[in-house]
């Protein structure tokens, strides 16, 4: 159950808590000197003589209840960690002094006891112990634990050396950097001062940091309440998401009774692999891939939401081969990965390669097709594989184009996966695909009305790649959609198209007057004359364009003549068997 909680200071927020433990799922601490100089400032504005009644809202925490003392922190992190390396901090100063206590200045009044607040703090009221109730993700699980123990100076500064040779120094730069900034501005804040002003300003500064900076926290009971609530609030940085939460439960399977050191290796090992999945996948976002890879190995629909729960099952944490049930979804997924790559940044053959750009301006649900088809295990060949990417289009473009339903087609969509788990399966998939690519769409009516500019480089894509294989392979990057009539008028356009201004914006919106050209000619020419831009035109590399060039002058009538050959050559190639496109010049 959710359960928000009152806005109060740090201290009575984990007042009750004799462990606090940052989620594995988490990403990394990454917090840099800028965000640290965000809060320190905020602290001194609330800490001193006359800012007593002074506080500051430091936002809120979700925090997921792990029994009746302990507890996961899923969104705070950086905050989190940065306070208690400035709480330890403030401790280490203390321990420098010869008191630890500020003298009562009244009669019958104790002494503010300064170390035993910043302690319990640290520690927790109830844990008479030293050992720090903080605990960062495993990766920076010895770092931390050398910045947060009663430790001599010494002995932690060796331990969180300001450069590391250890394996997994990349991973606690960003800790270590912390440690030695905040180190740096505290003994700044209290240099110059004797023992008692300096134990003064200590206090000044630990009553506002764990009294005076307020939070409100959520508190959850499970990972998919945490989730919900997270993608709710937050709006700093990089969002966790249900990738985060599938991995730690991968990191918590490979991890279970090994030793630190082995924790750790696996740890850094985990980490190399997410950022190389992190790379395959840029361009969509993590999460979608990861719903997409389990959409296309598994028979099972889920939402997004989902997710975390099916990997869970996947795992099996109750059986006696989780870790090794484990290591196999972890590696199924860095392969998909690979796989994802190619899909969004096409090598393959042409014309799947074209095939695969144009889809993606579309649509999203190809995807799951996609990673099938290229997927090591369905064992096709490259004709194969150009021949199921065509289908796949036709099928998607024709879904569309009949206006139907996104979730439908992406059920539809993995159903086709099923025979492509193994080998064998490509009769099995080419015939689902057909079916698909018979949905009955009608292209006149779908372009009736405007269509978005991805949507139209997707058609024109598709077209020159049609044109009775005169086209040359070509790539999104290289081109962008060009108004032959340009969408600005000048008096010698609106002389040609022979329209008022307010007829003339709509008119040349018109898919008919859309054509690719390439990025790299002059752009200078939009506004030119039609016999003028034909010279432009001649140099592209696009058929479709370069055919321009066969007419005399552009008006309505070449217009309309044009959107008659986009819709009559659509027809063409959305079929299983296509038939060939002419090129506009020879359209009658």
């Amino acid at each position: 159950m959710v359960q928000a909680g009152d806005i109060e200071g740090l201290a009575a927020t984990f007042a009750d808590y004799s462990s606090i433990e940052v989620a594995d799922y988490q990403r990394n601490f990454d917090w840099t000197k800028s965000e640290i100089t965000d809060l320190w400032r905020d602290l001194k504005t609330i800490c001193g003589k006359g800012n007593d009644s002074k506080i500051h809202f430091f936002g809120s925490l979700i925090v997921q209840q792990q029994g009746k003392s302990s507890c996961e922190l899923v969104d705070g992190q950086q905050r989190m960690t940065t306070v208690f390396l400035i709480a330890a901090r403030l401790r280490d100063e203390i321990d420098k002094l010869s008191i630890r206590e500020i003298p009562s200045e009244e009669a019958g009044t104790r002494p503010l006891p300064v170390a035993s607040e910043i302690e319990d703090f640290l520690y927790g009221k109830s844990n008479q112990a030293t050992k720090p109730r903080y605990k960062p993700n495993t990766l920076l699980r010895g770092v931390g634990k050398a910045a947060l123990e009663p430790l001599p100076e010494k002995v932690r500064e060796k331990s969180i050396p300001r450069r590391s040779r250890e394996t997994d120094k990349e991973a606690t730069l960003a800790f270590r950097n912390a440690f030695w900034f905040i180190k740096n501005l505290v003994e700044e804040e209290i240099e110059g001062l004797d023992e008692e002003q300096a134990l003064r300003r200590i206090y000044d500064l630990s009553s506002a940091l764990l009294g005076r900076m307020k939070v409100l926290t959520i508190t959850t009971s499970n990972p998919e309440e945490s989730l919900d609530v997270f993608m709710t609030t937050n709006d700093r940085g990089l969002p966790l998401g249900v990738f985060d939460l599938a991995r730690g439960q991968v990191l918590k399977a490979l991890t279970s009774g090994k030793s630190e050191s082995q924790q750790k290796e696996i740890f850094v090992e985990t980490l190399h692999d997410w950022e190389e999945i992190l790379g395959n996948v840029e361009g969509s976002k993590p999460d979608q891939f990861l719903r997409h890879h389990l959409l296309s190995s598994h028979k099972k629909k889920m939402t997004m939401k989902g997710v975390p729960t099916f990997t869970s099952g996947l795992i099996d944490f109750g059986s006696a081969n989780y870790a090794k049930r484990a290591q196999e979804l972890w590696e199924s997924i860095k392969l998909s990965s690979s796989v994802y790559d190619v899909i969004l940044r096409p090598t393959i053959s042409s014309p799947a390669k074209e095939n695969l750009e144009s889809l993606r301006l579309v649509a999203d649900s190809y995807r799951i097709v996609a990673l099938r088809i290229l997927h090591p295990e369905a064992d096709l060949n490259s004709q194969q594989q150009v021949e199921l990417v065509r289908l796949l289009w036709v099928a998607v473009f024709r879904w569309n184009m009949a206006f139907g339903n996104a979730q439908d087609l992406e059920t539809s969509l993995q159903d086709v996966c099923e025979p492509l788990w193994q080998k064998g399966g490509y009769a099995s998939a080419k015939s689902q695909l057909e079916q698909l690519a018979m949905t009955d769409c009608d292209v006149e009516k779908y372009l009736a009305d405007p269509i978005t500019m991805n949507t139209a480089r997707a058609i024109l894509l598709a077209l020159e790649t049609s044109l009775s294989g005169k086209a040359a392979p070509i790539s999104l990057s290289s081109f962008h959609v060009e108004h032959i009539a340009p969408q600005k008028p000048t008096k010698e356009w609106l002389e040609a198209v022979g329209l008022e201004a307010k007829e003339y914006k709509e008119r040349v919106a018109d898919v008919g007057n859309l054509t690719i050209f390439d990025a790299g000619l002059n752009q200078s020419v939009k506004q030119n004359p039609f016999s003028e831009k034909k010279s432009e035109y001649k140099k592209s590399r696009a058929n479709m364009t370069n055919d321009l060039t066969k007419f005399p002058h552009w008006g309505q009538k070449e217009i309309d003549l044009r959107r008659a050959w986009i819709i009559s050559s659509l027809d063409n190639i959305l079929r299983i068997s296509p038939k060939p496109v002419e090129e506009f010049s020879s359209f009658r």
